[in-house]
């Protein structure tokens, strides 16, 4: 699951596309980045925009992203093609890094152990390395020590895949998963609901979003049911966003 932008961002840099990219992280944050002729002209979450933003997005690998294309009123400058440029080498150096964290990590509900007694109380090691220790407890998920500690989502797991390649930290169990028949349950039900509210392309949005998502529906495990609601209802009115109700669904199908 484990990747970065730089595939997705290529062809529309090389196209010279135009629109907007819908970007969801795993955590449930969203995020939009808007291309004009293939260049990026504005980065966006609910909570920052430019720089801060653009910061934000670029450091995550565990999110899925579609692209739509679509008119928009502000034209990329020679400036935007530049920082375009420096976005796209910088997301290709992370390239290198997520193979060695697929190598070790395996997707963003792995729960970690820790052995602390070749840690040697952390002599060597940097404020940040002990800070992500003190959150490796075996019950939080990775996912979960992202959100707890100060760092990027990169760092995070460059930090845990080094403790794992060196015998410190060791995996407990990878993912919470799912039953074929709660699977097969979840999406009659999500997709019986979604008719009611979109009707008959119901099951071709479902389809579209487990393609963003890079999955297929066999794959899912309880941790990608949030971030599907999140990019379903990116797609929907607000009316329909409000008639989505997740809860419910999920209530039916793992009662």
């Amino acid at each position: 699951m484990y990747r970065t932008l730089y595939p997705l961002f290529k062809p529309i840099v090389s196209s010279k596309a135009t629109g907007v990219m819908n970007v969801i992280h795993y955590s449930n944050i969203p995020g939009r980045i808007y291309f004009s002729s293939g260049a990026v002209i504005s980065v966006k979450t609910n909570e920052r925009k430019g720089t801060e933003a653009a910061e934000e997005i670029f450091s995550w690998i565990s999110f899925f992203a579609q692209f739509k294309e679509k008119k928009l009123k502000m034209a990329a400058t020679s400036k935007h093609v530049e920082l375009t440029k420096k976005v796209m080498a910088h997301l290709a150096r992370i390239e290198g890094q997520i193979l060695q964290i697929k190598k070790n990590i395996k997707g963003c509900e792995a729960v970690f152990g820790f052995n602390h007694s070749m840690f040697n109380g952390g002599d060597g090691y940097t404020q940040e390395e002990k800070d992500i220790v003190s959150h490796i407890d075996g019950i939080k998920s990775v996912l979960e020590i992202w959100i707890n500690s100060a760092l990027s989502e990169l760092d995070v797991l460059l930090i845990i895949s080094h403790f794992v390649d060196r015998g410190l930290a060791y995996l407990l169990r990878a993912h919470e998963p799912l039953s074929v028949d709660e699977k097969r349950r979840f999406f009659k039900i999500l997709t019986e609901t979604l008719s009611e509210i979109t009707g008959p392309v119901a099951e071709i949005i479902v389809d579209e979003v487990c393609a963003a998502m890079g999955k297929a529906r066999e794959d899912f495990c309880k941790s990608d049911l949030g971030p599907l609601f999140n990019y379903i209802c990116t797609g929907l009115e607000k009316e329909e966003q409000e008639a989505l109700n997740a809860k419910s669904i999920i209530e039916q199908a793992f009662q």
